[in-house]
């Protein structure tokens, strides 16, 4: 169960990155703003730490999926493995409303209790309007956390918490 060990940290780290990044730097097909981008992750971020939560760490739960209302509408499917070493979940998007946007697709989350990659393709629609993909790496030692990549255009690399 690596992965309830490192989303605290992951999630500080991507909260973080996405909050400090300069508006505007978006280069993916949907052009967002920091803001929209850390309100998107936010929620996709939440429906997996939710539906692995849901799933008990059972294995066989894990693994048949675990359907997660979202809150504005919409589900997300978490479907995966988990082991004392490493985490392997697939989540798929449906109509998941994120506040301003409906988030479809899916991305994958790989995770142990130092690093994790979130990487996928999302299709966005709402007050904007294509596709947005999610390419994030993060590096966690001890109580610190380092993101790198992007999330819809936005870029996280670098950027450190504590």
């Amino acid at each position: 169960m690596r992965l309830t060990r490192l989303f605290p940290a992951a999630g500080a780290a991507l909260a973080l990155a996405l909050t400090a990044t300069a508006c505007g730097d978006s280069t993916g097909p949907v052009s967002m703003t920091q803001g929209e981008a850390s309100a998107l992750f936010s929620t996709v971020f939440q429906e997996v730490f939710t539906g692995f939560i849901q799933s008990g760490g059972d294995a066989a739960t894990l693994a048949a999926g675990v359907s997660v209302s979202c809150e504005g509408g919409g589900t997300a499917l978490v479907k995966g493995t988990s082991t004392a070493t490493q985490d392997n979940l697939n989540i798929a998007f449906t109509g998941c409303h994120s506040g301003t946007f409906i988030v479809d697709g899916s991305i994958t989350f790989t995770g142990t209790t130092t690093s994790a990659s979130i990487k996928g393709d999302l299709t966005i629609s709402g007050s904007k309007t294509g596709s947005c993909n999610v390419d994030v790496t993060i590096s966690t030692s001890g109580q610190t956390s380092t993101a790198s990549g992007s999330v819809c255009g936005v870029n996280v690399s670098g950027l450190q918490t504590a």
